[in-house]
């Protein structure tokens, strides 16, 4: 069985758009120009932005060993989307030469993403206490060892359709602001439960690490 989830409202961490977007505490001031335009795109996305997901919780036994930790008893795998509005704007505004506005938007939509992500975290963290289980840090295809080939395996689990998200032949996600995942579930608490993702991916160089200032 698996659940559809709509109709639910994210925030918009400007901070982290703006990290996105280079600016970060060691940088000057930003420009009172630049911050206003960020405003006026978060403002334009919050009518733009359709969050949904599906995810659905599956047995061990039902799955391939690379899906699992080994204390895992169980795993929820999530597909979640802004939709595809966002994309079209910022295609719309590039080809009309704002790009400036378009590479804002993009950054937003990326986060917005994330934000998605995080809430179906909150929905399946929620439904697996109620089940007396514990979450681990969920993961994603692509990252920390996990070979992006195995969105595969999740859109074969889950019905994408329902929220109008499908794998392209390089197994990446249409619409672009989408998000794949598994959490293993577990009654014993495990290691990882607080763990910082941007510190299992492994990559040591990277200006999109959390936290960086």
């Amino acid at each position: 069985m698996f659940r559809t989830v709509r109709n639910f409202k994210i925030t918009f961490d400007q901070k982290e758009i703006l990290r996105l977007l280079g600016h970060t505490s060691k940088n000057k001031g930003l420009k009172d120009g630049t911050r206003k335009l960020v405003s006026e795109m978060i403002e334009l996305s919050s009518a733009l932005v359709k969050p949904s997901g599906v995810y659905a919780i599956k047995e061990a036994k039902e799955l391939p060993a690379e899906c699992l930790f080994e204390s895992a008893e169980k795993a929820a795998f999530c597909i979640c989307t802004i939709g595809n509005s966002l994309e079209k704007e910022v295609g719309a505004l590039s080809r009309k030469g704002e790009l400036t506005k378009a590479f804002i938007l993009d950054a937003i939509g990326s986060v917005a993403a994330e934000s998605v992500a995080e809430y179906l975290n909150h929905v399946i963290a929620a439904e697996a206490k109620k089940k007396k289980l514990h979450c681990s840090t969920r993961f994603s295809p692509g990252y920390g060892g996990w070979k992006l080939e195995a969105q595969r395996f999740i859109f074969d689990l889950l019905p994408s359709e329902k929220i109008g998200v499908r794998l392209n032949r390089s197994f990446m996600m249409i619409p672009r602001k989408s998000v794949s995942f598994v959490v293993n579930l577990s009654r014993n608490r495990f290691k990882d439960k607080n763990s910082d993702p941007c510190k299992v991916c492994g990559l040591k160089e990277c200006r999109f690490r959390k936290g960086q200032t």
